[in-house]
């Protein structure tokens, strides 16, 4: 008999990398950081930031990582990106100009060996380079080839999914459950908040963390964090209310109205620019009102 009995078998360690943003690290895995050798699958609701969070994990990460961009050109990620830094040596990007098929990626992320790599996304691989495939032979190929590169190299992957117009898997439901884990990205509009969350996660726990996309960075909080951090924010939209509604009442008729419009605008965008945010950011733009008002010789009705 070729079986073992549970106390002749070796338990295996599983090895981890890293990730220096500790709520990241501990929510990732029960190791912490990324399961070497593990493949994501990700899904995300509009407004979700699958490209953001993905943009984001690059610049962050001190080693080398890969994005092969289907969804978008690399120029349109970059563009869309802007409010992160570029400067990270270490990222790398892919489009279809680039490189043109799936079974060229793969073949290049062998010889890269990068220790994360991200796709986006799985429907169009299927739809562009697999499209002589039944739907579901096309997912099993894609998602065998990630899985056995994960195993090779010890990389981890991260597959992002499409979702339908009901906020669905575009997809197979089997394709899900052919991954390590499932990572879910939620926008909800109503209350303006995002959430990660593993609906399966076979090296960790299923956690929640909120998250915003704070100009050049991405701000993480747990349950107890977000709680504190939505008085904050709270009442940083009731002041931007009122300044809303303040200069609403200026005289728009008066010829330096449109002057004053585009100056507040201009210098904003610099505020912006140079990663001002939250109640920081609308202190700045009292101080301009202000001082615009006066520059314009503006005045209410």
């Amino acid at each position: 008999m070729k079986a073992k009995k549970y106390k002749d078998v070796r338990n295996v360690n599983l090895e981890a990398i890293p990730i220096s943003i500790p709520q990241l690290h501990s929510f990732w895995s029960t190791e912490g950081g990324f399961v070497r050798g593990s493949s994501v699958f990700c899904t995300g609701t509009s407004g979700g930031g699958k490209t953001s969070l993905a943009f984001w994990l690059q610049q962050i990460l001190p080693f080398d990582t890969y994005f092969y961009s289907r969804e978008m050109l690399a120029g349109v990620v970059k563009k869309q990106m802007k409010r992160f830094n570029h400067n990270n040596e270490s990222a790398y990007i892919a489009d279809r100009t680039i490189v043109a098929t799936f079974d060229e990626f793969i073949k290049e992320i062998y010889e890269l060996k990068p220790q994360l790599v991200i796709l986006d996304s799985i429907q169009v691989i299927m739809d562009e380079d697999l499209c002589e495939m039944s739907e579901f032979k096309a997912a099993l190929y894609v998602i065998n080839k990630i899985r056995t590169w994960s195993e090779d190299t010890k990389g981890t992957a991260i597959v992002i999914g499409q979702l339908n117009k009901e906020g669905e898997f575009a997809g197979s439901a089997k394709i899900k459950f052919m991954f390590d884990a499932h990572l879910q990205l939620t926008y909800l509009e109503k209350t303006d908040e995002r959430t990660m969350k593993w609906s399966k996660n076979r090296f960790g726990k299923k956690q929640t963390l909120y998250y915003l996309l704070n100009g050049p960075d991405i701000d993480l909080f747990d349950e107890d964090q977000w709680l504190a951090a939505r008085e904050k924010l709270t009442l940083t939209k009731v002041v931007n209310r009122t300044i809303t509604s303040y200069t609403s009442l200026l005289k728009r008729n008066s010829p330096n109205y449109s002057n004053f419009k585009k100056e507040y605008a201009k210098q904003m965008e610099v505020h912006v620019n140079k990663g001002l945010t939250g109640i920081l950011l609308t202190v700045k733009a009292i101080e301009l009102i202000q001082q615009l008002i006066v520059k314009f010789d503006l005045k209410a009705y």
